[in-house]
């Protein structure tokens, strides 16, 4: 579940800002509109005390956003450069279905430490034509994934379990035959 190198496709439009784990400069924040998503991709250049951080292999890179309604956004990154200093989200419909400043933060996550970085400034322009049959809702793709991976690995456990209990009674019938 580490985060992998990604290249962003060029039909994106990218949305370039940084965030620090130690120092928590304030930096300029981004606009998307209220209702963009799919095609804006949030690029984050990553910064331990103003020098750049290397992602280790072994990390899980995830955005959380809280939204002024309530609900959230846990998701988990798209991927990063070769270098492992940027990191790239998709903005999300959820990210942006209210008008507002929000200010999320990046996770990183090696086992069970974790680390959030400074926060990130998006301001969502309000979109001239409301959408109002659509609500906001909490996204957590990063939980969901680390869910399935939970079911696969019980599911994985199960067939090995069941394949020893098979291994057994045939290596019994075959005792039983050589015996005969």
């Amino acid at each position: 579940m580490s985060v992998s190198t990604y290249t962003p496709d060029n039909t994106k439009i990218l949305h370039t800002t940084y965030a620090d784990f130690v120092s928590r400069q304030i930096c300029r924040p981004i606009h998307v509109v209220q209702y963009d998503d799919s095609l804006p991709i949030l690029a984050v250049k990553l910064f331990s005390n103003g020098q750049p951080y290397t992602i280790p292999s072994n990390a899980d890179v995830s955005i959380r956003l809280g939204k002024s309604d309530g609900k959230f956004v846990y998701n988990p990154a798209l991927g990063c450069n070769s270098a492992r200093h940027i990191v790239y989200f998709e903005i999300t419909y959820q990210m942006v279905i209210l008008a507002e400043n929000v200010n999320p933060v990046i996770e990183i996550k090696i086992g069970t430490s974790t680390v959030a970085s400074s926060s990130i400034g998006i301001i969502i322009d309000q979109n001239p034509i409301q959408k109002k049959n659509i609500e906001s809702t909490s996204e957590w793709k990063t939980i969901q994934s680390a869910i399935d991976y939970a079911k696969e690995a019980i599911s994985s456990a199960a067939s090995a379990q069941a394949s020893s209990s098979a291994a057994k009674i045939s290596e019994m019938n075959a005792k039983t035959s050589e015996q005969k």
